[in-house]
């Protein structure tokens, strides 16, 4: 496996146990995982409890099988592919570029950009309150303002894309806060066209993710 994905010039790294998988996968975001079902080594509750991690539950999971675990079962509990043994390398490679395009998808979701720039937020009291946006993702943003938000607060929010003539208009709630005059809001809600126009503006500025490993082994015995 190692060899493959060293091949396909994927950056990986392997866990001993599963109970050092779920820590990483607690702890930290990757793209894709790869899960040795075997029934020995807990792998299929790994597979289960990816779903339920919150930097990893949209993550991209290969489920490697073999009896008794079937096709099916794999799928049931949150694979997106699933390769059997006696692994094959070729077929390992192709099930890997096929995923590369939902892998990337995924990536350019949570990509942030660092910009900074004017935007004008609306609370339900109505008044607009001057802020400068700090870094943008096609789901949320982050911004810094003196006014205080309590979590969970609704606002609407209204910038132009910097470079371009595209207002986007969104409306958010606040999803965390710091003492250093910042906060987070996560969009609830973009009009289809504009969120085409942010998501194209991101693309462009996307670096195509080349930092940080693509994928955790979250094997949990070695062979």
């Amino acid at each position: 496996m190692r060899r493959v994905l060293d091949e396909c010039r994927v950056q990986h790294e392997s866990c001993p146990g599963s109970q050092a998988a779920l820590t990483a996968l607690n702890s930290r975001k990757f793209d894709a995982i790869i899960i040795d079902c075997d029934e020995r080594n807990g792998g299929k509750d790994v597979l289960k409890r990816v779903r339920e991690t919150p930097s990893n539950k949209r993550a991209i999971t290969f489920a490697i099988i073999g009896m008794p675990t079937t096709v099916q079962d794999a799928f049931a509990l949150g694979a997106n592919f699933v390769l059997d043994k006696p692994l094959s390398p070729e077929r390992a490679a192709r099930s890997f570029r096929a995923a590369h395009g939902l892998m990337m998808r995924e990536r350019r979701r949570y990509f942030r950009h660092r910009v900074k720039i004017a935007v004008s937020l609306f609370p339900p009291s109505g008044h607009e309150i001057k802020a400068i946006l700090t870094n943008l993702s096609e789901t949320g943003m982050a911004v810094e303002t003196p006014q205080r938000f309590d979590e969970r607060t609704q606002v609407r929010v209204r910038f132009n894309l910097p470079t371009t003539t595209n207002s986007i208009e969104a409306k958010g709630e606040i999803a965390w806060t710091d003492k250093a005059k910042q906060f987070g809001i996560r969009f609830l809600h973009v009009e289809q066209k504009q969120q085409r126009d942010l998501e194209q503006w991101l693309a462009k500025r996307f670096d195509g993710g080349k930092s940080g490993p693509l994928f955790i082994n979250a094997t949990a015995g070695r062979r």
